[in-house]
């Protein structure tokens, strides 16, 4: 029997590399997994290459109805909720602090700091119904550290992580375990966007910088966090909650 056999799971912004994979091996693990996104054609493209135990829902997650509408059809088509991953996140924009276009630092809030609050708010009921259960934030060493060229995006995650210890120390009673991850780079558009975004050229010149600061020399695989995100969604880590955990490649060795 796989670890988690009968768990339903819902994860938002399935249908990008991060989202894709956490999906993948939530089903390899035995969960039922709902891939959420606002791309639906896209998040239908990887539910169907996953296979039977695998669904998809339109959601946007800056807007409440959208989440807590997903989120209940989850719990009612699968007999309830066991797992949130909260994955979904845009990287916003690139420029100093004070030139920065309000509009985009809004929206990159919205979607990486409103979707994960609206997220957690509509599950928790769920889960509570359950006994219990696991939510997952998606953070990032940018949560951890200053990100110049990327106020909204660094605060974002700051902000992620303060939630996931509230949430934590709110719902322990209720056996709700609440953890967070914050990887280093991982391949994928997003960081090909960072790269060239923060850069005057192709990005080759940031990605080396980027690379050559991680001690094991590359970025991770989407694969690689996502394994440590299933594992914080099992029975294996439950006696770890309110906590958040670099997968960094060595990326924060001297930090405190």
């Amino acid at each position: 029997m796989s670890r988690l056999t009968g768990r339903v799971a819902l994860v938002t912004g399935a249908a990008g590399v991060l989202g894709a994979a956490v999906s993948r091996r939530l089903v390899a693990d035995g969960a039922t997994v709902v891939l959420g996104d606002v791309d639906l054609d896209a998040a239908q493209a990887v539910a169907a290459e996953i296979g039977n135990d695998a669904s998809s829902v339109r959601m946007d997650v800056t807007r409440g109805e959208d989440v807590r509408s997903a989120l209940t059809a989850t719990a009612q088509r699968f007999g309830g909720l066991d797992i949130l991953v909260n994955n979904a996140g845009t990287e916003g924009g690139f420029a100093a602090t004070s030139e920065y276009d309000d509009e985009v630092f809004d929206r990159t809030f919205a979607i990486n700091v409103r979707g994960a609050y609206l997220g957690m708010k509509h599950a928790v009921p769920l889960l509570r119904a359950r006994g219990g259960g696991a939510i997952v934030n998606v953070a990032s060493v940018a949560g951890l550290q200053g990100t110049p060229g990327m106020i909204a995006y660094g605060m974002s995650k700051h902000a992620l992580l303060g939630m996931t210890k509230t949430v934590a120390a709110e719902e322990s009673v209720a056996g709700i375990r609440v953890t967070a991850v914050c990887p280093a780079p991982i391949e994928g558009r997003m960081m090909r966007s960072i790269e060239t975004g923060l850069s005057d050229n192709d990005g080759s010149i940031v990605r080396s910088q980027f690379r050559d600061a991680i001690p094991l020399a590359r970025y991770a695989a989407p694969e690689e966090v996502a394994a440590l995100v299933c594992f914080l969604a099992t029975d294996e880590a439950s006696f770890i909650t309110g906590s958040w955990h670099r997968v960094d490649g060595g990326l924060g060795i001297n930090s405190a």
